[in-house]
């Protein structure tokens, strides 16, 4: 793989822990802004920040010196960034400020299977992320071995 798709990786993966971060920020916001939250707005902001803590260690992965994604570790990353960037997007403009404000602010942007599936796109996107963290960390086992 050359450089530029690389840089490209660490680029699109620091883009994504900055906005995994605000839609935390937003959803909070809407949790705290709602009396009575429903316990679906408490998971969807805990899956959100779990996810943001992985992104964050993928984030210093990619951002090594010596950082060379193997075929695989590329294949697996790049694979789930397409959905995640919508369900990002989506999750954006439905948590934005804005609808934080005025009456709109008493109505939670989800109904209970609009959570529901949200919930299940990002476990199975934080289940890819792992195995690309898993699968980065077997190779470095693989070439120290080599090297051994």
């Amino acid at each position: 793989m050359d450089p530029f798709s690389a840089l490209g990786a660490a680029v699109t993966i620091s883009t994504f822990a900055v906005r995994a971060k605000d839609i935390v920020g937003n959803i909070y916001r809407y949790y705290e802004a709602v009396r009575d939250a429903p316990k679906r707005a408490r998971e969807l902001r805990q899956e959100m920040g779990y996810l943001c803590d992985l992104l964050d260690i993928l984030e210093q992965v990619t951002n090594e010196p010596n950082f060379k994604p193997s075929q695989p570790l590329f294949t697996a990353i790049s694979s789930s960034i397409v959905g995640f960037k919508e369900t990002l997007d989506d999750l954006d403009k439905r948590t934005a400020a804005a609808n934080v404000k005025g009456i709109k602010r008493l109505k939670w942007p989800f109904s209970n299977d609009d959570n529901d599936k949200v919930l299940e796109k990002l476990q199975n996107y934080k289940t890819s992320f792992i195995m690309a963290l898993q699968l980065k960390s077997k190779y470095i086992c693989h070439c120290v071995l080599i090297d051994l």
